[in-house]
């Protein structure tokens, strides 16, 4: 089991300090963590001097190439890797899938809160990026010599702390208000990339069909959205009269009048026609949980069974608040309903100082138990529950249905709610919320994120 750890693309590390598999390993699975470049290292874009972006997407192929090569020399299985990834490392593993480089290296997938055409993704005017950065951080352009900026961006004089203090003033006062501040992120390449690791719109590229048979388990957390109300607590009055902010980027909006019609049909939906309160954060928290996860990872989960259909999909959706949801702890949500973005992995691995204890009613330690064996049943078999292997609920983990015909049958998304029982099988993960934005998209076509993403000033 490989484990792609999130960040935004920017931060974060695979150490064992922080994601310690102790349990996981008493399911007799081998558990490698790994890291790779971020922020401007992993994915800054220069193609005139042959930097076409994504390297840190290509560090994570090389780790599982070695993984494949060596990973026997550690009683591994070289022929049954299952490559798992959380937020963008989950986003990660989608684009691993949709790559164009033929050789995936793994066999199965787990992708937790996130998918590769969610939002903040892909990066915006990447060259404008890099051209901005070298500028912030001392950059002289005298010339139209391309190598002089690359002999900059090299030399000793820019230092790592230099680096990251201007990352974030990179962003257009577009993206500073309406997206999530990572700057540095995965491109769609050019097609002279000598090692292109995609260069297709991923939008068109989720609905090319066959394009592999594996496995996958897909899945996000009731409350995705807490991290980002934490900025709305701050700003409230701000983000109130500038309501149009939370306004989804991919809706095809021209003048300022559909802009706002649109933010009122938000705010209608959501804060019932309301102001922004103390007494409606919960439903903000709902509103950021599908602009910025839910929808579009739905969307992905979709696009997967209609045109993936030779791989089994298994969906879930963690709404279990107990002892160990760090992040919700570590933000100061726990007033908030659900399990906050990232929570779930404390569920699977363990810190190095053993910061969370179990608490006294064991039912920290029987959710961990439970997500453990169902995540390594799956890593053995593709399977969660599985007939030859002990099941830790009281139901089976049933597939996504496949579909009669992959363009005009209605989707069914069954899931497994993981939330502390013994399980329980149930259909459509918060679809009232999911039905209001298909209906949005049915009105404004959306455009493809990762097409801002293709090489241009």
């Amino acid at each position: 089991m490989v484990f792609l750890h999130g960040g935004g693309f920017w931060f974060g590390s695979g150490n064992s300090d922080y994601y310690l598999p102790l349990y996981l390993m008493q399911e007799n699975v081998i558990v490698v963590t790994l890291n790779y470049r971020l922020g401007a290292w992993g994915f800054l874009v220069w193609p005139e001097e042959g930097i076409w972006g994504n390297a840190g997407l290509k560090d994570q192929r090389l780790a599982l190439k070695w993984i494949t090569d060596n990973i026997s020399q550690f009683n591994g299985n070289p022929d049954n890797v299952t490559l798992i990834g959380e937020s963008a490392g989950a986003a990660a593993v989608h684009l691993h899938l949709y790559s164009q480089y033929e050789n995936k290296f793994f066999h199965k997938a787990i992708m937790q809160s996130g998918s590769a055409n969610m939002e903040w993704v892909f990066q915006a005017n990447p060259i404008y990026k890099t051209l901005r950065l070298a500028e912030l951080c001392g950059f002289q352009r005298s010339s139209n010599n391309t190598k002089d900026l690359i002999k900059f961006l090299q030399s000793p004089s820019l230092t790592p702390i230099k680096v990251l203090d201007n990352t974030v003033n990179t962003l257009t006062a577009e993206e500073r208000r309406k997206a999530l501040p990572f700057a540095f992120k995965p491109v769609i390449e050019d097609n002279q990339s000598p090692d292109c690791f995609i260069s297709t719109p991923i939008t068109e590229r989720l609905k090319q069909a066959n394009l592999f048979n594996i496995p996958t388990m897909i899945g996000y957390n009731s409350a995705e959205g807490c991290p980002m109300l934490v900025n709305v607590l701050k700003k409230m009055d701000l983000y109130e009269n500038d309501f149009s902010r939370l306004v989804p980027r991919n809706l095809p909006l021209e003048t300022e009048t559909d802009i706002q019609a649109v933010a009122q049909q938000i705010r209608n939906f959501y804060l019932n026609d309301q102001p922004i309160s103390n007494g409606n954060l919960e439903q903000v928290k709902n509103l950021l949980s599908d602009n910025h996860f839910v929808f579009e990872l739905q969307n992905a989960a979709e696009l997967m069974v209609r045109y993936q259909t030779q791989g089994r999909m298994y969906f879930y959706h963690f709404d279990y608040v107990g002892g160990r949801n760090f992040y919700k702890k570590l933000l100061g949500m726990n007033k908030f309903k659900g399990a906050c973005h990232g929570d779930e992995l404390f569920y699977l691995f363990q810190m190095a100082t053993n910061e969370m204890e179990y608490d006294e009613s064991a039912k920290d330690l029987k959710v961990t138990q439970q997500m453990c064996k169902l995540w390594a049943n799956f890593a053995y078999t593709g399977q969660p529950t599985h007939i030859d292997l002990e099941n830790p609920l009281y139901c089976d983990w049933n597939h996504v249905k496949a579909l009669k015909n992959e363009e005009t049958s209605a989707f069914t998304l069954d899931y497994l709610n993981i939330d502390g029982s013994d399980g329980q099988m149930k259909c459509n993960p918060d679809q009232e919320r999911m039905e209001f934005w298909r209906e949005i998209y049915k009105i404004y076509k959306p455009l493809d994120y990762s097409e801002l993403s293709i090489n241009k000033c």
